[in-house]
């Protein structure tokens, strides 16, 4: 994806000869699309269909097993329904098969910012003084993270920040 750059440096004398600033600005803005293969719960699933499984499925309220695999409308509890009604995963993307059965594109931005700032003053012709601070923050949305093993739910991503602070103060004699 597209890298935007900005950059900016004004620096100067405060005082000719004796006082000088430095300031420094660098803003990055990625932005790149990710494409992975992810796991949501197929159609028949969804609907307590789970016939496609190899082993039996244990009913966990009247022992033994469900029939054919298949669970009771009835015996799906009202939240779990609605979650499925209300589209909370999207379907499967077709001609897919396994359990990576979602093909997604998703963007991923990027934001980085990095000021730094320095005052260098001259005391006497002996004596110097600097100060220094720098800041950095970068931001990164991940979708869904991993490389497609991951167990993770589409559309659910998060944010990852680093912000990093560094000062320094000098007096030479």
């Amino acid at each position: 994806g597209p890298i935007v750059r900005d950059h900016r440096k004004p620096t100067g004398p405060i005082v000719r000869d004796q006082t000088f600033f430095f300031f420094a600005y660098e803003g990055i803005r990625r932005r790149q699309q990710v494409t992975s293969l992810q796991q949501v719960p197929s159609l028949a699933f969804r609907d307590g269909d789970f016939s496609a499984l190899t082993s039996q499925l244990p009913d966990p309220i009247n022992g033994g097993f469900f029939d054919s695999n298949r669970i009771p409308a009835s015996r799906i509890h009202p939240v779990a329904a609605r979650i499925l009604q209300r589209g909370s995963f999207p379907a499967p993307t077709p001609g897919l098969s396994g359990s990576n059965n979602l093909l997604v594109n998703n963007p991923m931005p990027q934001n980085v910012d990095q000021y730094n700032v320095r005052i260098d003053h001259r005391i006497s012709n002996k004596n110097t003084l600097f100060g220094r601070y720098g800041f950095t923050q970068d931001k990164q949305n991940v979708p869904c993270p991993g490389n497609g093993n991951a167990r993770c739910v589409p559309g659910f991503g998060h944010t990852d920040t680093m912000r990093a602070h560094q000062a320094s103060i000098a007096d030479t004699h």
